[in-house]
């Protein structure tokens, strides 16, 4: 049965051409309208996980794993012919980085949260990871032997592959002061992490107790459209990063030095989004035209 569900697999590799690829795609953009008009399609395969719109971004990163998957099979000549030959695959798009300033992080590291323990860690949690930088996978790993003579080093994870290099951060005076908090946390994690999930959904509640609620501007990336939304409905883990990212790029000016604390490759494309002018440099920009610099 293993040997005849494996053949199965091959034909069904062999048969595909530009032809499927593109109702493949077709299919996962507009899911949401086929299993309306089509209910069949979640009796026979139930789903729990929301079916919605979906830009160019998500189907870039779906079909970047497809390619790679073909990509692979040609080259070990599994397939003779390389069906993404002709295949238009979709371009990400990005506006420009969302992250909160350092007044930001004060406010939401000084909020009074002393009736909602748990909020109170994950408030801990969020801004010790705004002055450290990593990922949240990262984070999520990080033990107490992590500390070195006042600093965190691990290799991050997502670049492990390609990028093996051991990211150094200096514990500032507010990271060291969380560790220190925790410090007689049993076992050996550094910090008592839960789910990221929750995390997530708790960075949002700390937002609005913050009053880090104010309007920014994001890419809509199904529509192509810009919205106006408040900060604190799209804040997350991964917003944390751009934080930590956007502040010391904002004062360097340097790539290079930002990656070394970050883990980026030197050169990384990741940096290019954060070179947008931010409101602070065009007022120093404009007084130029009073004759003050």
């Amino acid at each position: 049965m293993q040997y005849r569900q494996k053949a199965i697999c091959l034909c069904d590799v062999l048969k595909v051409d530009k032809d499927v690829l593109d109702s493949l795609y077709d299919y996962i953009e507009n899911e949401f309208e086929y299993v309306e008009k089509y209910p069949k399609i979640l009796t026979d395969n139930p789903e729990a996980r929301e079916i919605r719109p979906r830009g160019e971004n998500y189907m870039s990163g779906i079909f970047k794993e497809v390619r790679a998957f073909f990509n692979w099979a040609y080259k070990t000549k599994i397939i003779d012919s390389f069906p993404f030959e002709g295949f238009e695959m979709p371009s990400e798009r990005y506006g420009s980085p969302i992250y909160i300033t350092l007044d930001d992080v004060q406010k939401i590291y000084t909020v009074d949260l002393s009736d909602f323990h748990l909020l109170a860690i994950q408030r801990d949690i969020f801004v010790f990871q705004c002055n450290v930088g990593c990922r949240i996978g990262d984070l999520l790993r990080r033990k107490k032997r992590d500390v070195i003579n006042g600093a965190v080093e691990y290799i991050p994870k997502k670049t492990i592959k390609e990028n093996v290099r051991t990211v150094v951060v200096p514990l500032n005076a507010i990271a060291q002061e969380i560790v220190d908090r925790y410090a007689d946390l049993s076992g050996d994690q550094l910090l008592p992490f839960e789910s990221s999930e929750r995390y997530n959904d708790n960075i949002k509640i700390i937002f609005e107790k913050a009053g880090v609620t104010y309007l920014v501007i994001k890419l809509d990336t199904v529509t192509r459209t810009e919205v106006k939304v408040p900060i604190n409905e799209i804040a997350s883990s991964h917003m944390v990063r751009r934080t930590f990212i956007g502040n010391i790029y904002k004062l360097v000016k340097d790539p290079n030095l930002v990656s070394a604390l970050t883990g980026h490759v030197e050169g990384s494309r990741a940096f290019t989004r954060y070179r947008t002018i931010d409101i602070d440099m065009k007022k120093d920009l404009v007084k130029i035209l009073e004759g003050k610099q």
